[in-house]
């Protein structure tokens, strides 16, 4: 009797050792097949195809505009590294200086940086300036601003906004 035991666990765990290794095998030429299928079908590899985890980008962007009642609203998300980093150098390069007197007005957007590497979130509001060909920069304590030439303020803008700042229309748009 014991010795049937040990034949037939003798020849059934081979077996099962087998046909787990066996699957296991077919379960990587399946997800290898479904990814050239992908590939085959739409042109390029798949998201599913990308085998490094989460990319993440340098910043992000998330820009608010001005109601008209002094409280921002949704307008749009930046999460690209490269229009990030165009972003972050105009406003690092630009000239910073202290206002003489307090600066009451907020903007018609507001900008929040989050750098994702250091995990910092920095506000600005961005106010068109008079002239209506450049942009008045203004940290979100109030504390320090800038007033961009007419080149960055028009890069800024197109940037944040997705239109050229001498074709935008404040009334139209705060509506």
């Amino acid at each position: 009797m014991k010795m049937r035991k040990i034949l037939m666990w003798g020849l059934v765990l081979p077996v099962l050792f087998i046909a787990g290794c066996s699957e296991n095998g077919q379960k990587q030429a399946d997800n290898t097949e479904q990814k050239k299928v992908n590939k085959d079908s739409i042109g390029e590899e798949s998201y599913n195809d990308i085998d490094i985890g989460i990319i993440e980008s340098d910043g992000d962007l998330i820009i608010d505009i001005n109601d008209g009642n002094d409280d921002y609203k949704a307008y749009r998300m930046l999460n690209d590294s490269e229009i990030y980093l165009k972003v972050k150098d105009i406003m690092d390069n630009a000239n910073w200086e202290k206002p003489e007197e307090p600066i009451s007005n907020s903007g018609e957007f507001r900008i929040e940086s989050i750098d994702n590497k250091d995990r910092v979130s920095t506000n600005y509001y961005l106010s068109i300036n008079p002239d209506g060909k450049t942009v008045k920069l203004i940290d979100s304590n109030h504390v320090l601003y800038t007033d961009l030439n007419e080149a960055n303020s028009e890069k800024l803008f197109g940037i944040l906004v997705n239109e050229n700042l001498s074709d935008y229309d404040i009334k139209e748009n705060n509506n």
